[in-house]
């Protein structure tokens, strides 16, 4: 806010400010414009930032804070006031002033009082005059209007400030200069009507100011939180970590359904170069269901996302889509997938096991990272933060499993550079821009001429007593939202980068996400289909050990890494034939 639309008076320092100096700098008539200025002034300054912000929302609370004590006291005192108290005030009055700007052992006056006492200090003290006055003012004659205050003349120029009260009377005539004139009647009142259409004037100017800056002010507050919805409704709301408690009581619990895991892939599966489209009668379905889906319950509702959970969870009270429809779109995402777990090699097996205590030299980083593990097993019987959770146990994992290097995993609040692109898509280029949203982990294939993000993680909470997770249900089923958000704007990059590309040959690509929930890891992965909908499956799952005995159980977690491993390499394949088409393609359309 620039400071010429606000009183000269605040562009001191912020320290300095003060409503008795206001009232003494500003010749606003009457006493109530006054204030009023000075209040909306210390609005317009309150939505500013940094200390002068909080100055004068110091200042607003305070002569608040004064108008409610005092009519709470006028409630409750004044059938009980005397004569003798309100003589006592009316001599007290003029030393007002004085008191109000002196330190109290109990605090300093409320602004409302402080005002007051100056008004009528001001009231006892000045002279009204309600002539003309005829003076000299670097050697010429001028006509002023003005008051004595005391004993101080003050000029005041009639047009920029006229005086409030401007009744005719007869005064004597005062001359400065010794040739003045006396005015009759009839031109003081000429005089009097033109003042008091000034004064409206004045009023008006002013009031008409303050609204067009109250006006812009509300457009760029509305702008600044557009700034931060730049697709959907809620979606900062979502990813907004302050809201977070909030927003898990605003689920509810019992429209959750059984979480469903995908069928396995037929033997004859549609190969991943024919993608099967999706029925014309289900996309009209899925779209209706989007319809009924309530307004308060929009933003945890992946469908509102254009998402189709195929796990079920929140399809629970769908009436649009039929079982039989959801179990065909499960088997056909199933087979486009082809997740087929395969047994290990027989020394990885061996290493198994032996409860993870066989030396072997041929999985010496497998053996590091799991004794690394081991040594720290007993931290999950008791409590442990959600970053304590993930470093202990599904970092050495990856890290230990994932042996390409084709891949590069980061762990730690880091955001996804997707995320960083929707937000900024339509945004001012001069502005600064907004980070992405922040996720546990990804995995970028890094020898992609993008650095395609293909692997997305999300820990719900730590650990509480005896092991137990910390995070509810609910928690888990919002950071599961937020997973699915990710992925979709992961996806919905590449779709953008490869516009010059048939959509059909653009439904191969596929991103895949974990999300741990205590000592259980869920693997979801996320297709696109060429009507706009993204579907959404759960994959696999497997638990990890809280006993240094029971290690062998993470034979099952290595052979899901391993797959997971060897289907990000085949992304990374089709990511780069894709972007070789899309070349092609754009050269051909430019020549």
């Amino acid at each position: 806010m620039s400071d010429n639309k606000i009183h000269k008076y605040f562009s001191r320092k912020y320290s300095k400010w003060n409503i008795v100096g206001f009232l003494n700098e500003c010749y606003i008539e009457p006493f109530n414009l006054k204030i009023d200025a000075y209040l909306k002034d210390l609005e317009i300054i309150n939505m500013e930032r940094g200390k002068r912000q909080q100055k004068a929302h110091q200042l607003l609370d305070r002569y608040r804070k004064a108008c409610k004590d005092k009519l709470k006291y006028r409630l409750l005192a004044e059938p009980q006031t005397s004569v003798r108290a309100q003589v006592i005030c009316l001599i007290t009055c003029r030393s007002r002033l004085f008191a109000d700007l002196t330190l109290d052992p109990l605090g300093p006056r409320p602004d409302c009082k402080v005002a007051k006492s100056w008004e009528e200090d001001r009231t006892h003290k000045q002279v009204h005059l309600y002539q003309p006055i005829n003076g000299i003012v670097n050697g010429s004659i001028n006509t002023f209007n003005g008051v004595i205050n005391g004993g101080k003349f003050e000029i005041v120029n009639e047009q920029k400030n006229p005086p409030l009260r401007r009744t005719p009377r007869k005064t004597n005539k005062v001359d400065y200069a010794g040739n003045s004139k006396r005015v009759n009647k009839e031109e003081i009142s000429d005089q009097n009507s033109e003042m008091h259409d000034n004064e409206d004037i004045d009023k008006k100017v002013y009031d008409e100011e303050n609204t067009k800056e109250r006006k812009k002010l509300e457009k760029s507050s509305k702008r600044k939180r557009d700034e931060y919805e730049p697709d959907y409704e809620g979606l900062s709301l979502l990813f907004d970590e302050t809201n977070k408690d909030a927003l898990v009581e605003s689920i509810d619990k019992k429209v959750l359904g059984q979480e469903n895991i995908l069928p396995q892939a037929s033997d004859n599966s549609v190969s991943e170069n024919q993608p099967k489209n999706m029925d014309a009668s289900i996309i009209e379905a899925f779209h209706e269901y989007q319809k009924t889906i309530p307004k308060s319950y929009k933003i945890f509702t992946p469908a509102y996302w254009g998402v189709l959970d195929l796990t079920g969870e929140s399809l629970h009270d769908c009436k649009q889509l039929k079982e039989e429809d959801i179990m065909q779109l499960s088997q056909d995402f199933a087979n486009k997938i082809s997740w087929k777990k395969m047994p290990p090699e027989e020394n990885i097996r061996e290493y198994f096991d032996s409860n993870c205590e066989k030396k072997n030299d041929n999985i010496k980083k497998l053996a590091v990272n799991i004794q690394f593990m081991k040594s720290d097993v007993y931290s999950f019987q008791g409590m442990m933060t959600e970053e304590e959770l993930k470093m202990s146990s599904a970092f050495p994992l990856f890290r230990g499993i994932f042996t390409s290097d084709r891949i590069k995993n980061i762990w730690g609040e880091i955001q996804a550079l997707p995320t960083n692109y929707a937000r900024n898509e339509k945004g001012n280029p001069f502005k600064k821009a907004r980070i992405g949203r922040r996720v546990d982990m990804k995995s970028t294939l890094f020898k992609t001429s993008n650095k395609f993000e293909v692997i997305y993680g999300e820990v719900a909470g730590g650990l509480g007593p005896l092991g137990i997770p910390t995070a509810c249900r609910k928690k888990r089923y919002l950071d599961k939202i937020k997973l699915m958000i990710t992925m979709r704007d992961g996806i919905n990059r590449l779709l953008k980068e490869f516009k010059h590309i048939a959509s059909e040959k653009r439904m191969n690509l596929t991103i895949y996400g974990w999300l741990q929930f205590g000592l259980e890891l869920n693997f979801y992965a996320m297709d696109w289909s060429c009507s706009g909908i993204y579907r959404f499956g759960l994959i696999d799952q497997c638990r990890l050990p809280s006993d240094e005995d029971e290690f062998g159980m993470l034979e099952d977690a290595y052979c899901i890494l391993k797959l997971l491993e060897k289907k990000t390499l085949e992304i990374e394949k089709v990511v780069k034939q894709l972007y070789l088409k899309n070349k092609r393609e754009e050269d051909c359309t430019r020549n």
